[in-house]
């Protein structure tokens, strides 16, 4: 029930930002490398973009406000990393991407 609601929050939150998708299955940010938050919270592993270089202009203002409000949903289950500072997500890129095509699939019947 807490992503349901977290991710409520998101869309009302971002419902009038041009920048911010929302799919049949998904939310996509479009800018940097156009993070996503699935509606089916089992398939979430990884809220993240580069915040350097053209293509990232604005980014850090959403993974900063995501990240804020998934605090408040979800508490120290949260994780922020820096890969400047050494510091690594949870999850490797292959388990992340495979997630990510997950987003367009939906699981009937679970719960999310």
């Amino acid at each position: 029930m807490n992503w349901q609601a977290f991710i409520e929050a998101m869309k009302k939150h971002y419902q009038n930002d041009n920048l911010v998708e929302v799919k049949p299955n998904y939310i996509v940010f479009k800018a940097g490398e156009h993070p996503q938050l699935p509606f089916e919270g089992h398939k979430f592993l990884r809220f993240s973009s580069k915040i350097s270089g053209s293509h990232a202009k604005g980014v850090g203002d959403y993974l900063d406000t995501v990240t804020r409000v998934a605090q408040v949903y979800f508490g120290s289950r949260i994780r922020a990393w820096n890969e400047a500072c050494d510091e690594l997500g949870v999850y490797n890129w292959q388990d992340v991407y495979d997630s990510f095509r997950s987003y367009e699939q939906v699981c009937h019947g679970l719960s999310t």
